[in-house]
């Protein structure tokens, strides 16, 4: 069996996606989540191979890309106002875990 045959298993993972009240583009604020400054906006799942891969298709599907993220059918959106796609300085928390949306990629804070 060649390495190009081996599949990694796929899982479920469920995230709640909290944004920034004030995002800072840096990143700076998440360092002290939780805290008021964030809303949680949404939860929703994603199945991927991977942590960074469900990071990744989560902030996907909160971008207003070609659609409003908030009218994703994969997407549970929570009491919002103005949903605005996620940016650097939101924070998105998998089961436990904890990550800062960050210029490229993701920083676990926990």
């Amino acid at each position: 069996m060649t390495p190009a045959t081996v599949l990694q298993a796929t899982r479920t993972y469920h995230f709640q996606v909290w944004h920034a009240n004030h995002p800072d583009f840096l990143g700076r604020q998440f360092q002290g989540f939780p805290s008021a400054h964030f809303v949680h906006v949404a939860d929703l799942q994603v199945t991927a191979d991977s942590m960074l891969g469900a990071l990744r298709q989560t902030f996907a599907h909160t971008q207003h890309i070609t659609q409003l993220w908030d009218q994703d059918p994969a997407v549970t959106l929570l009491y919002t106002p103005d949903p605005r796609s996620t940016m650097a300085g939101d924070v998105l928390i998998c089961e436990g875990e904890v990550y800062g949306v960050a210029m490229i990629g993701f920083e676990r804070l926990r």
